[in-house]
């Protein structure tokens, strides 16, 4: 039991010290250390969100668009074809959609499906007929229970109580999404903050001048902030932290709302039993145990900027060390490098910037962990080529793509593939179009419900998709 408690400890105690790393608050003794921290790590994050990768990507989850487009599809010997699929996603507003446009000769398929907070709806005429269908969330409860589905409907397609009882505890799940989602955040901000203060309070702070090396570069000078957690630090940390916890009235309506029945434990008593047991044992485990954590973070001199950052500890007798290298200026993408130091011995995965210049930009990824492919990634500017070649275990595949950027697009082409030296047969031209600035379209604001549906509607409507599906080219529905 204690090797148990002792594993447990490391394992939460690792989490806990990497989510530190990334949002520490200033508090009281060694300030400048402790400021010194914190402003790089507000520093490194608007850096990075200006390399324009990085802020490619965001754009895309806060309402941009990808799409995957393939022309001069060969049907059959007479008959060519295209296709599109479009997806559009919002993280900000909890929407989604997904579009699909294709021709087979003369024929043209468009389809299209959405969700957000409140409703999702398909419309695919070729399919469902000219109507759109969906559920409305904020009413599928009430709704189904009435519905064809209903245990107690005497309907063909009635579920069992049980299936219902499934299905009606999603929705109430979907439906209470948004208020856990804003009261898990909540909660997980006071307990964060609790958690630094502690680990504030019990840890010591350290910075000195030094140089270190950070990706190919060596004797960058650095200001390095260190801070040492200890066995009394984490003891505290641990029994204070559920101390408080069990104190939270808030914390115990919130699990005895969405978390208690996902457990095997009849109410919240009983888990808090089951974690009290757990805690004391940890603490057992840290008092007098030596255990023993140290971060080293290192700031740009100039900048301020979390250039590289590690955590370190002993494990049987030899110094164990876990870290990430950033990069040093971040005016453009580095390279990223993630590495595990065992005594003298290193494994790393990094993703290097061999070139970047005018003429273009070259990228490899290399690693010394097995399993890991050699990979480089070649974009040259002239020619508007990006080439990728990945070697895995002696294989090699070799990917060439045009690349063009117009705006806030970025589309790629596919121009071809080659295994071992053989090339591959693709099924048409192969796009990739990624758009910063599109708007997802909005869904029918008119739908039929399946949930209100009569039971002589519903079966019309399943027999008229039966013979739609036969009626559609091979290969359209698999």
């Amino acid at each position: 039991m204690k090797k148990l408690f002792r594993t447990l400890t490391v394992s939460l105690l690792a989490l806990l010290l990497c989510v530190s790393a990334f949002s520490l608050v200033s508090c009281t003794a060694t300030e400048s250390a402790k400021t010194l921290f914190q402003k790089g790590l507000s520093r490194t994050a608007a850096k990075y969100e200006n390399i324009d990768v990085v802020s490619t990507v965001e754009k895309i989850a806060t309402g941009g668009s990808v799409e995957f487009l393939v022309d001069d599809i060969e049907i059959d010997e007479d008959t060519k074809g295209n296709a599109s699929v479009k997806f559009f996603a919002n993280t900000s507003k909890n929407t989604a959609a997904v579009i699909l446009n294709a021709k087979l000769g003369e024929d043209k398929y468009d389809a299209a499906a959405y969700i957000s907070s409140s409703a999702a709806v398909v419309k695919f005429e070729k399919l469902l007929g000219k109507d759109a269908y969906g559920i409305n969330f904020s009413k599928a409860e009430k709704n189904l229970k009435t519905s064809v589905f209903g245990p107690d409907s005497d309907s063909d397609y009635a579920v069992s109580e049980e299936i219902y009882n499934q299905i009606l505890d999603a929705i109430k799940s979907f439906n209470d999404a948004k208020n856990v989602e804003k009261d898990a955040k909540s909660l997980s901000d006071k307990y964060i903050k609790k958690l630094y203060k502690l680990i504030s309070d019990n840890a010591s702070f350290e910075k000195e001048n030094s140089e270190t090396t950070v990706l190919s570069e060596k004797n960058v000078p650095c200001t390095v902030v260190t801070v040492k957690v200890d066995d009394k630090c984490l003891t505290k940390v641990v029994s204070e932290l559920w101390k408080d916890a069990k104190k939270d009235s808030a914390l115990k309506k919130f699990i005895d709302a969405n978390v208690i029945a996902q457990t095997p434990y009849e109410d919240v008593g009983d888990l808090y039993d089951a974690i009290d047991e757990i805690v004391d044992g940890m603490v057992d485990s840290l008092e007098d145990s030596g255990v023993n954590f140290t971060l080293k973070y290192y700031l740009n001199k100039s900048s301020g900027a979390i250039m590289k950052a590690e955590v370190s500890t002993k494990a049987g007798g030899e110094k164990v060390a876990y870290g990430i290298e950033l990069g040093i200026n971040f005016k453009d993408f580095e390279g990223i490098k993630v590495y595990t130091k065992v005594g003298t011995s290193t494994d790393y995965i990094w993703l290097k910037v061999v070139e970047n210049n005018k003429e273009g930009m070259k990228l490899s990824l290399e690693a010394t962990m097995k399993g890991v492919p050699a990979v480089t990634v070649k974009y040259t500017k002239e020619d508007g080529i990006v080439k990728i070649t990945v070697s895995d275990d002696g294989d090699e595949t070799v990917i060439k793509m045009s690349y063009k950027k117009k705006s806030s697009t970025y589309t790629f082409g596919l121009e071809s593939v080659t295994v071992n030296g053989e090339k591959a047969t693709l099924p048409g031209k192969i796009s990739v179009i990624v758009n910063t600035k599109a708007k997802a379209p909005s869904a029918p604001s008119k739908y039929v419900d399946i949930l209100t549906m009569k039971e002589d509607s519903f079966e019309d409507f399943l027999d008229d998709v039966k013979d739609n599906i036969s009626d559609l080219p091979a290969g359209i529905i698999s």
